[in-house]
């Protein structure tokens, strides 16, 4: 049914219309009270203290941990605005236009967004890599379809993605959670009202339906953000589906307006005050091991309501006498361009500087991108926001289309244009397992023209155990069958065991075994030692209980197995636990592997990339001086006294110990390109080829002559 024609039917004038896609109802009698003007001088100051929060606790300023809870301020704010001015006009005309709707939103949000990812992408370009920049442009896109926020959420779940360096545009996610809330919320509200308006049989819309509705969506949506930080903290982060209650909470505030005015004043000044105590001691409170969003976005999201609740009463005062201080209401004005601008500045200033990524320097940068903000706003973002060209609905709508569309095709465009990554090296002559060669990578200065793998494809450069899935990952808790390798008829059997770290060791290892006439078994599962150890993880927020119960399945399968050989490997890195607790776990399986007579050789972990960027982002923007890739051995081993204590409690307990670090290192320097080879495919995962090349040297020290 069209608008007009189920105007026509309610019986309601339609002499005034406007253009864009709409939808008449009849207004409800309830005169919506006085107000003390439109615009709210606290809440801009809640947008200051939210910006700040984020802005200063990503430059490493000590003691705001927690300033990632400034985007469930933003979000409260977001969904107190928008369903006010929603509101409003259904009160004052019983329709929402939603053509004009989201054009005014593109007049906010879109212009100054694009302008950001695009000359991000050129300085990216000039001052990065043609990697970094090409990583920028699919970035690109998924921030153009509003859907960074699932690209991280999927990347978050993926243990090696984790690993990867930091998107340039990875502060986009929050913004493509609010526009999937634009998207739905106008509708939403429509129907809940006009739905339990007929249910009733009455005309218009019913507020009490409004407010059901968003009841039910705050519900419904924290009960999912509590389960899943739980089990899927990734998805918990960045996923709308868990971050949608954050808006309805600031939402029932405006729908709670009309009881809100009308409360004393005294506590509507003691709420705002109470609120934004909540605020800030989340920010000085709150750190990376919080779970979070779950229980603990409670704190954020109820302080933000307060402070907009208790602001609402009719006099002035409360936390609006700091909140409305002018650098507070400065910084709230272009809180929307600088929280766009500091990161892409925090991360690409010191590169193109060369300066050491340290607080003072940090808090230089951030000042810039707040200057760089001001120019934004004052020539790109308030301009077209108010600008009468586009104020028209029709106008503004095809402002978004066109700057999305270009956003889109100009990444397209950057994909297929950006030259390829590869050095102008001279190949290296060497043979499988030589690493003599690695003292010699230490003079090197371009990169090899046969670089192996090639920088672009270092990320998927990993063990065929990823391809059929039989590397598992946080969430999952059962092994998986069949995962076996080398001689499939093999008269003997190997097991690999342990983390994503041992699980780098299989092309090796699978080779060895096939070579060798031995069946191996691949038992390998993201962040979980194989040692008996427990594993608070930090991506999940809690113990690693599926750890715990996949390693005590793998367990009672080498039991089952009688293997002659179990090998196993990890990082020292997961857990966080003392070099005594990892001497205790490790005494504690080498030995009931031990008197079950298998003999276990336990490699010591791998040196790291160390430094800011991983492997192939650093090798990626040095072609010509790959020098600039070394790490210094302290950096890399930041674990060696854990590594120490385990490889002592193997030897203790009968076991071999194989340290590797002789091929990654040498003269205490540890270079990312050794021979033709890339060594690492992120921060510290090895690329399968290299490990292939390490092969013949591991084959030495393995003892394959075991019963």
């Amino acid at each position: 049914m069209s608008a007009t024609t189920d105007t026509a039917a309610r019986g309601t004038d339609v002499a005034e219309k406007s253009p864009g896609i709409h939808y008449y109802i009849a207004p409800p009698p309830l005169p919506r009270p006085t107000t003390r003007g439109s615009f709210r001088r606290d809440i801009q100051g809640m947008r200051a203290i939210a910006v700040l929060a984020v802005v200063l606790s990503h430059a490493g300023v000590a003691g705001l941990t927690g300033g990632y809870v400034g985007v469930d301020v933003f979000f409260v704010i977001s969904g107190y605005l928008i369903t006010d001015h929603l509101l409003r006009e259904l009160d004052a005309t019983g329709r929402i236009r939603f053509g004009r709707f989201y054009a005014r939103r593109i007049r906010r949000l879109l212009p100054a967004a694009v302008t950001v990812v695009v000359v991000t992408g050129v300085f990216t370009y000039l001052f990065e890599s043609s990697l970094a920049a090409r990583n920028l442009a699919r970035d690109a896109l998924w921030a153009a379809a509003n859907a960074m926020n699932i690209k991280l959420a999927v990347d978050g779940t993926d243990y090696f993605a984790s690993e990867s360096a930091p998107s340039v545009l990875q502060h986009f996610w929050s913004l493509a959670v609010e526009e999937q809330f634009y998207l739905v919320w106008p509708l939403l509200l429509l129907l809940c009202g006009v739905l339990l308006a007929r249910r009733r049989g009455t005309p218009g819309y019913s507020r009490r339906g409004v407010g059901a509705g968003l009841g039910l969506v705050l519900v419904v949506s924290l009960a999912l953000s509590i389960w899943q930080t739980g089990v899927a903290q990734s998805w918990a982060y960045f996923g709308s589906h868990t971050r949608a209650w954050e808006l309805a909470a600031g939402a029932l505030v405006a729908f709670a307006l009309p009881v809100l005015r009308r409360i004393p004043a005294v506590l509507g000044h003691s709420l705002s005050w109470l609120g934004l105590v909540m605020i800030v001691a989340a920010v000085l409170t709150f750190t990376e091991e919080t779970p979070f969003p779950g229980y603990a976005a409670l704190v954020p999201v109820l302080g933000s309501v307060l402070v907009v609740a208790g602001g609402s009463v009719a006099t002035p005062g409360g936390a609006e006498r700091l909140l409305g201080l002018r650098p507070f209401q400065a910084v709230g004005a272009v809180s929307y361009s600088w929280y766009l601008w500091h990161w892409p500045v925090l991360v690409l200033m010191p590169a193109a500087l060369g300066w050491e990524p340290t607080t003072l320097n940090n808090l230089f940068v951030v000042v810039i991108a707040l200057l760089i903000s001001i120019i934004t706003y004052t020539n790109v973002e308030n301009p077209l926001r108010t600008a009468r060209w586009v104020a028209a609905t029709g106008r503004g709508l095809l402002l978004g289309l066109t700057l999305t569309v270009t956003l889109a095709l100009t990444a397209t465009a950057a994909l297929v244009a950006l030259p390829p990554v590869i050095g102008a090296g001279v190949p290296i002559d060497i043979r499988p397992g030589d690493v003599t060669v690695v003292r010699d990578s230490l003079g090197f200065r371009a990169v090899p023209v046969n670089l192996t793998p090639p920088v672009e494809q270092a990320p998927d450069d990993v063990p065929a155990s990823r391809g059929n899935q039989c590397h598992l990952q946080l969430l999952e808790d059962q092994v998986r069958q069949p995962c076996d390798y080398g001689d499939p008829t093999g008269a003997r059997s190997m097991v690999l065991f342990g983390d994503s770290h041992a699980d780098a060791w299989l092309p090796a290892i699978e080779q060895i075994a096939g070579g060798n006439g031995y069946r191996l078994f691949s038992r390998t599962k993201a962040a979980c030692p194989a040692v008996d150890i427990v594993v608070r993880d930090g991506d999940l927020g809690r113990e690693y209980t599926e750890c715990e119960t996949w390693r005590r399945q793998v367990m009672a399968e080498i039991a089952t197995i009688d293997p002659a050989v179990v090998v196993m490997s990890g990082s020292a890195g997961v857990g966080n636990q003392s070099a005594a607790d990892w001497a205790r776990a490790t005494t504690t399986t080498v030995s009931a592997l031990a008197e079950q007579g298998i003999r276990v050789v336990y490699i010591v972990d791998t040196p790291r990339r160390g430094g800011d960027q991983p492997g192939p982002d650093c090798v990626a923007a040095h072609l010509d001086d790959v020098s600039n890739c070394i790490t210094p051995l302290a950096e890399a081993q930041p674990f060696r006294g854990i590594s120490t204590a385990i490889s002592t409690a193997v030897a203790r307990s009968g076991g071999v110990i194989i340290d590797p670090t002789s091929w990654f290192c040498a003269d205490d320097q540890c270079p990312s390109v050794i021979g033709n080879y890339l060594v690492y495919r992120d921060q510290s995962h090895v690329t399968a080829s290299y490990m292939r090349f390490l092969a013949p040297e591991l084959e030495q020290l393995l003892p394959l002559d075991a019963r």
